[in-house]
């Protein structure tokens, strides 16, 4: 189970709760395509290369890039969350 973070331009931004005391990433989802991607201020890339690939990929890095602030924020509110047993309270997907 993931935490639907954000949703923009055909791209899905995920947390997996169970990452949360981990350097902070997010998955990004494009249909089926799919990669992970480090939310570091100083260096924003790709974790894991998936199926994500090309302009998608560039893509889904410039949406990062733009929204760290906010992801970095949710990555923070969900470990809180799961720490105060209130993660139902966030959008959960497969």
């Amino acid at each position: 189970m993931y935490a639907l973070v954000l949703e923009t331009d055909g791209f899905r931004f995920l947390i997996d709760p169970r990452d949360l005391w981990r350097p902070p990433r997010v998955l990004v989802r494009r249909g089926y395509a799919e990669t992970e991607i480090w939310l570091s201020e100083d260096d924003i890339s790709v974790m894991k290369p998936g199926r994500l690939i090309g302009r998608d990929e560039q893509r889904a890095l410039e949406l990062v890039r733009d929204n760290i602030d906010d992801l970095l924020m949710w990555w923070s509110t969900l470990k809180d969350d799961v720490r105060r047993g209130r993660l139902e309270r966030n959008v959960l997907v497969d």
